[in-house]
């Protein structure tokens, strides 16, 4: 299943991302600065250097030629200086004469002269960094070299230095980002906990005075849409109430003729037809009264301070549902005490969702079995019955309209009890098939204590 974005984590990876760019480009320059530093701090050394060991480097080749060391044969013996103790030159150097031959060495020097040319300055060749020095109206020259592998060993050394730090505190970093982009998401995440607040039957305005000033216009959209909303909701429910009232008187006497007409005819196929309009107008008149009762349910009651008892509620419904003569209330099996029964419902409210619920399952149930109403004080009812299962988009909250219109009348029942449950503060879970059958209704009914 592919995971939803999120906008709290893409701010997070990106203010990461740029802090960790911003650090690794503020090294780069860093240890550019420092290699070109280093560079010319090690260039002087380098040539200071060279200056220091000039005088020392001629007193040795005098000491050394005075004590008898002269050419032997076609080449000069290349003098080497004395070791003063075991140790690793960083600095080696060669003294050159004119023509280029080697007249004395430091003890680690090679012994074939520096490929670098005989004129003051830096040149660099076969990986040597060298420093030429003349003396003696440059008849002699004093060559220093440092390999170039130390000076990329000691501008890596600082480079890693400045980027190093940034691996250990990468957790810590993306952990503060994280913290600073939910407190700045905070009130992005207060927004969407009022909108979500919102239903039909609390439609206020969701603006706050505390939001940033990139959430206000969203706020103000939703209150205008809210606005819209409620406008058109109390315009449907005042002409459905309306339409529904004025339909009441029509229908009831167009029944009671139908009624009479039927009484007065003797069996024939006109007794059929108006035996069908009878029952035409009966369902009518039925869905009539659904649309009140869901008019009345989609008022939000008040809750009363203390539980009600609901025994005797529970028992006028059972009367006035036995007043149907479709219904066969002896169907229903009671367990349990009805006069454990009591919550902070009003009883109108609980004697629509408790009408509905059963209604709904003695009309579209298996006739043949019997209907469960399974009361668990102080304030729990469960009333099951057989039968096809639901549709399942019918169990959804609000239920699919073509769920809704293919269930043989039974949506626009749960629909009234599902919002009565709601604006009453009753939690009402539909579960079917049955768990462990193959179909049936299980209305569960959760009272506010």
């Amino acid at each position: 299943m592919r995971r939803t974005p999120s906008l709290a984590g893409r701010l997070t990876l990106a203010l990461s991302l740029a802090v960790g760019l911003a650090w690794l480009a503020a090294a780069a320059a860093g240890a550019w600065v420092i290699r070109r530093e280093l560079s010319e701090a090690l260039d002087g050394a380098l040539q200071e250097t060279a200056q220091r060991l000039l005088p020392l480097a001629l007193d040795t080749l005098i000491v050394l030629e005075a004590g008898g060391e002269e050419e032997q044969g076609p080449a000069q013996r290349i003098r080497r200086a004395a070791r003063v103790a075991a140790h690793g030159e960083r600095v080696v150097y060669q003294l050159r004469d004119a023509a280029g031959r080697v007249l004395l060495r430091s003890h680690e020097a090679p012994n074939t002269p520096f490929p670098a040319p005989l004129a003051r300055g830096f040149a660099e060749a076969e990986g040597l960094r060298v420093y030429t020095e003349p003396a003696i109206s440059e008849t002699l020259f004093l060559q220093v070299a440092e390999p170039l592998a130390h000076r990329r060993d000691a501008a890596a050394w600082a480079t890693f230095l400045l980027v190093a730090p940034l691996v250990p505190l990468l957790p810590i970093l993306v952990s503060l980002a994280r913290r600073v982009v939910r407190r700045a998401l905070g009130p992005v995440d207060a927004l969407a906990a009022e909108i979500a607040a919102r239903d039909e039957h609390r439609l206020e305005p969701v603006g706050r005075s505390d939001l940033p000033r990139e959430l206000a216009p969203i706020a103000t959209s939703v209150d205008r849409l809210l606005a819209r909303l409620g406008r058109a909701l109390a315009s449907e429910r005042a002409f459905a109430r309306a339409g529904a009232h004025e339909l009441r008187t029509p229908l009831a006497g167009a029944l009671a003729q139908a009624q009479q007409l039927l009484a007065e005819l003797g069996p024939g196929p006109q007794r059929e037809r108006v035996a069908r309009i009878e029952a035409a107008l009966s369902r009518l008149r039925r869905l009539v009264e659904q649309v009140l009762d869901l008019a009345r349910a989609e008022r939000p009651t008040s809750r009363p301070e203390t539980a009600v008892p609901l025994g005797p509620v529970l028992g006028l419904v059972l009367e006035d549902l036995g007043r149907a003569r479709v219904l066969r209330v002896e169907r229903i099996a009671i367990a349990g005490d009805p006069g454990t029964l009591a919550a902070r419902i009003d009883p109108d409210g609980f004697a629509l969702i408790l009408r509905n619920l059963l209604e709904n399952a003695l009309r579209h149930g298996d006739p043949a079995a019997p209907v469960a109403l399974d009361i668990e004080p102080p304030g729990r009812i469960t009333i099951r019955n057989g039968g096809p299962p639901l549709p399942p988009g019918l169990l959804a909250d609000p239920p699919a309209a073509a769920a809704a219109a293919s269930a043989g009348g039974s949506g626009l029942g749960l629909l009234i009890a599902r919002t009565a449950a709601r604006a009453s503060g009753s939690r009402l879970e539909l579960v079917s098939p049955i768990p462990g059958t193959g179909g049936g209704v299980e209305a569960c009914l959760e009272l506010p204590g």
